[in-house]
């Protein structure tokens, strides 16, 4: 069985901001050899599978609050599910300033993909005033995939994780 994760960036809300995607995660399960043994019971990517960075242009953002969120399209087999979460903070600096403006909230447990937009986590801008452009870096996202059975039919599922930020 093989699964592989397309990835698409979006941006909205204003403008001003973007967002950009690199990595991937292209996983191939071998079909267990042990007659009667099934899959494991959840499959995990590198902790940097995808690493997301952006900014905003926006002239101010005096206590901004950023979302990103989250959604997928394609299909798995009956049964399996995608998470995805952020592992660690990446960088939020300004390029007035040069230094960090801002902090991170949710997003370190697995949130279960549909294809339904939903918030994975959240940066908050605290310095009270951050002119010039705010950047976004090295955020590291990792995936985890539950619910293989042999009972499933083998074959290449591919599903789109779509990022998107708004303000």
């Amino acid at each position: 069985m093989k699964i592989v994760l397309g990835l698409l960036l979006l941006s909205l809300g204003l403008q001003a901001q973007t967002l950009n995607i690199s990595g991937n995660w292209d996983i191939t399960i071998a079909k267990p050899t042990v007659p009667g043994s099934n899959y494991l019971n959840s499959y995990e990517s590198s902790t940097n599978a995808v690493i997301l960075s952006g900014s905003d242009n926006s002239i101010l953002a005096i206590g901004a609050k950023y979302t990103f969120s989250v959604s997928m399209t394609g299909a798995l087999p009956s049964g399996v599910k995608l998470y995805a979460r952020r592992t660690a903070d990446g960088t939020i600096t300004s390029s007035f300033l040069s230094i960090n403006v801002g902090n991170y909230s949710n997003g370190l447990s697995y949130v279960e993909l549909t294809n339904l937009v939903q918030a994975l986590f959240y940066i908050n801008i605290t310095v009270a005033v951050n002119l010039g452009t705010t950047l976004f870096q090295n955020i590291p996202i990792q995936y985890k995939l539950e619910g293989l059975s042999v009972t499933q039919p083998t074959g290449t599922y591919t599903v789109t994780v779509t990022y998107t930020v708004s303000k």
